[in-house]
């Protein structure tokens, strides 16, 4: 399709734009659902660098239900944690795939 593209006269950011970005979108569109779910995940950096401190200012919600069910012994209040993650991590997915119908092209 790039060859063809470039003999049709195609070039540049108009090469780039109209068929390489259409034809690594899925690719693209995975990447992302991947990204997001894994930075909603973050756990050993906050944990090794700085604890969560100071105050709570580097703690992400994996962190938070960690020391919830570990820490303080609350298990009930990080499993509904954890709930919140799932719920959190759903709807953004959901969000996600319903508007790849507007920008991912699965066609060849």
């Amino acid at each position: 399709m790039m060859e063809a593209a470039v003999i049709d006269g195609a070039r540049g950011l108009r090469l780039t734009w109209s068929i390489m970005i259409p034809m690594i979108s899925p690719a693209i569109f995975f990447a992302t659902i991947m990204t997001m779910i894994t930075s909603l995940q973050v756990f050993v950096q906050p944990q090794m660098l700085t604890g969560g401190g100071p105050g709570n200012a580097t703690l992400p919600l994996v962190m938070w239900i960690y020391n919830q069910g570990f820490k303080f012994q609350d298990l009930g209040l990080a499993a509904a944690g954890a709930w919140i993650l799932f719920a959190l991590i759903i709807i953004i997915t959901a969000l996600q795939f319903g508007a790849q119908k507007k920008w991912v092209h699965y066609e060849h």
